[in-house]
């Protein structure tokens, strides 16, 4: 930053009033913003992250959206699910989860979802 200002500085001739007024800008712009100066590379990693984030939580979201899909069909199957069923559910992965949203559609009864899950 320091460089950038020198350049300014060296490019721009300003008067002495306006080379204060112009400091003094920069200096209440970077505390009304409370920001550091974030290099390239920086900001391109700050971007990756919030992609990153972005990503997770939209994978989380489909994920918790199987799980409710797949719990809501097979409580209107069984009635209410047991708690060491449901807790199971909820750590099968995404690959698992589709298996088992399309395996349920043959589940009879509730040990069928019990042995599915013991095989997982």
């Amino acid at each position: 930053m320091l460089a950038l200002y020198r350049f300014l500085d060296w490019v721009m001739t300003l008067p002495d009033a306006l080379a204060r007024a112009y400091v003094d800008a920069i200096d209440e712009f970077e505390k009304e913003q409370k920001m550091t100066y974030l290099s390239y590379a920086e900001r391109l990693a700050q971007e990756k992250g919030f992609e990153q984030g972005i990503e997770q939580g939209i994978e989380q979201g489909i994920r918790a959206g199987r799980i409710h899909s797949i719990v809501r069909q097979l409580q209107r199957l069984f009635g209410p699910l047991a708690e060491d069923d449901l807790a199971t559910i909820e750590a099968l992965s995404v690959a698992q989860l589709d298996r088992l949203n399309e395996d349920l559609l043959d589940f009879t009864q509730p040990a069928d979802l019990t042995q599915w899950l013991q095989q997982q």
